[in-house]
């Protein structure tokens, strides 16, 4: 494994948007990117919607003035089942077992959401808490691998890296287990700025075209991050030589560099959007979010397209004083 991000150079997560009523009404008009936004919970309601049945997402600070009024609106109906259908639309995830199969996804049927298995989370937070021996940073590594039975292990490497880079434990896969991920842990001592949530360096992503395994983890003290190959990534690298391989990679680290080069602010918020880019132009999914919790897609970024008519959104939205949101 190389060198991580900002070691020669020198990120908390881009924090998620706070749900409130601005987002809620973009999200009636179907005008909502959520790459930064929570994916809301909504319940769903029948024609005949009551005040229980049209609850807005966690967090949304609407009146109880505003939901009756919503309720009474001629665009009341149409209001609910474009949320419903725009729930549907985007909970697709069938879990981290979709794209970790043998094959993989394509960009368009990827989850919006997945959650690493409890072997490979709770093996990291325990590399993490051994990341620092006598406060210096280390690098730990290791394998997450599926069994015949198909379950999923964690083989942790017994060599640790360096304060900046791990070789994978390759040697530990049995004959009958299928390599899933590498996974290994971004620490930052105190010398080196303390940094947490620092996402993937370019060489861990670029490695991924000559490597076997489906995916790239990391774990950052605080945040998870995922990387995974899809079906188009397959496409793109079949069928290369050695050469163009290499040039691939070249090209890779080239945009990560360049991409982070061009960032202002801490680490982490510099690494992000070098990494956004390299999987965006490279067919590579990616996802983040807390340590053993639920981690969004980032790349590609999530579209919520409700089925009904801008027109009949805004009568619901008119109801309740809403300014029309452009389009």
């Amino acid at each position: 494994m190389s060198a991580r991000a900002g070691r020669a150079q020198t990120a908390a997560p881009t924090a998620l948007v706070p749900f409130g009523l601005a987002a809620y009404r973009r999200l009636l008009v179907s005008r909502i990117k959520l790459a930064e936004e929570e994916v809301p919970a909504v319940q769903r309601a029948g024609e005949a919607a009551s005040p229980a049945t049209i609850a807005p997402p966690t967090g949304v600070e609407l009146s109880s003035a505003a939901v009756v009024a919503l309720q009474r609106s001629a665009g009341n109906q149409a209001v609910c089942r474009a949320i419903c259908t725009s729930r549907a639309t985007i909970a697709r995830d069938k879990g981290f077992d979709d794209v970790a199969a043998a094959g993989g996804v394509s960009q368009t049927a990827a989850p919006v959401s997945i959650q690493l298995p409890t072997e490979l989370s709770k093996g990291l937070e325990d590399a993490w808490k051994d990341s620092f021996p006598g406060g210096t940073s280390q690098e730990q590594i290791g394998l997450l691998v599926r069994k015949k039975d198909g379950s999923y292990a964690w083989k942790r490497s017994k060599t640790p890296g360096t304060s900046g880079s791990a070789m994978p434990n390759y040697g530990d896969l049995a004959a009958d287990e299928t390599l899933i991920a590498v996974a290994h842990t971004h620490p930052y001592d105190k010398s080196e700025g303390e940094h947490k949530n620092v996402s993937f360096s370019g060489i861990d992503l670029f490695r991924m075209v000559t490597t076997d395994e489906r995916m790239a983890v990391v774990n950052a003290g605080e945040t998870e991050f995922v990387a995974v190959k899809t079906t188009e990534w397959d496409t793109m690298v079949s069928g290369l030589d050695a050469v163009k391989k290499q040039a691939l990679k070249d090209e890779m680290k080239k945009l990560w560099d360049d991409t982070f080069a061009k960032q202002t602010g801490k680490l982490p918020e510099r690494v992000e959007p070098a990494v956004a880019a390299v999987c965006a132009k490279y067919h590579l999914l990616y996802y983040k979010g807390t340590v053993a919790g639920t981690l969004n897609r980032v790349v590609p970024k999530v579209i919520v397209t409700p089925a009904v008519k801008k027109a009949e959104l805004d009568e619901g939205l008119q109801a309740v004083g809403a300014e029309e949101v452009p389009a």
